[in-house]
């Protein structure tokens, strides 16, 4: 996951992006927290039917507070896509 939040693409679900403005979080908070130090919670759940698997994160924003992250690896496609965010 590392070497595609340094090399690759990281972009947002529809759903996510639309949350952005009602939560308050901005892609470079998305960012920080991928690049900074975040938690794994609980365990990775694999979709036969997106081939991909999704992880749950905790970490902070730009302003220190706590973020969720819930996110989509494509390791095909060397992206990470960001489905919901709190």
């Amino acid at each position: 996951m590392q070497r595609i939040v340094l090399y690759g693409t990281i972009r947002e679900s529809w759903h996510s992006k639309n949350d952005r403005s009602y939560r308050n979080v901005s892609m470079d908070d998305i960012q920080h927290m991928l690049r900074s130090e975040w938690k794994l919670k609980g365990k990775p759940q694999w979709s036969d039917d997106h081939g991909n698997w999704t992880y749950k994160l905790d970490g902070k924003d730009l302003d220190d507070d706590e973020l969720t992250l819930i996110i989509a690896v494509r390791d095909e496609q060397v992206e990470i896509l960001v489905t919901t965010k709190w």
